[in-house]
Formats: C-alpha cells, sequence, structure tokens
C-alpha cells in the first residue's frame, strides 16, 4: 500500500496529480508504467496515471458521474483515455485490450 501523508499544499511528488508514488510502486514491484492503468472516481487519478505514463479510467461510481458533468461543462479538464460504468467494467475492458491471442484462437469469453 502506498500513500501520501502530506498536505494538499505540501508540494511534494506523491501528491496526486504527481506521478511520484506510482512511480515508486512500479520501480519497487517491477511493473511498467506504459502497461498499467489508474481506475478512480476523479478526474485527478486519470490524470494521475497519465502522468506517470500509463493510461487513465474515469470510473462512474463514487464522484465519477460528478466528475464526468463537470468534464462536459469544463473543456480545460483533460480527457480520460476511458470512461467506464464501475470497476469491474472498467477492469474487463482494460483486460480485453491487453490480452493477447495467438492469430486464429478463439476467444473464451461470451
Amino acid at each position: 500500500m502506498y500513500f501520501c501523508p502530506h498536505r494538499p499544499d505540501a508540494g511534494c511528488r506523491c501528491r496526486k496529480p504527481s506521478p511520484g508514488l506510482l512511480e515508486d510502486a512500479a520501480a519497487n514491484l517491477r511493473l511498467s508504467l506504459k502497461d498499467s492503468v489508474m481506475i478512480g472516481d476523479k478526474l485527478i487519478d486519470a490524470e494521475t496515471g497519465r502522468r506517470a505514463g500509463a493510461k487513465g479510467i474515469l470510473v462512474r461510481t463514487g464522484y465519477g458521474r460528478d466528475e464526468e458533468r463537470r468534464l462536459s461543462a469544463e473543456a480545460a479538464e483533460p480527457e480520460p483515455d476511458q470512461r467506464s460504468e464501475d470497476l469491474a467494467t472498467a477492469v474487463r475492458v482494460w483486460l480485453g485490450r491487453e490480452v493477447s491471442r495467438p492469430a486464429g484462437a478463439a476467444s473464451s469469453r461470451r
């Protein structure tokens, strides 16, 4: 578990949207950020993922619907890479994009 203990005005490298925590986790766990995704119910979550070199997905649960309305009203907000109804759907869609199958292999999904 990674968390930022600093106040919002501290200017640290680990508070969202700075990608410091994601970079630390990637280094410690040997993860590829370019092959990763940050999923959250706030636009700042998607932005943090992007700043780390990952993809950013906004889910419509929690604060997500309000964030999506704000996104539509404010053209200055960066668009997430994907919008999804909920976490489970976001994960299914993301994994479906990332799974590579040999040519001619049938999918086991229904």
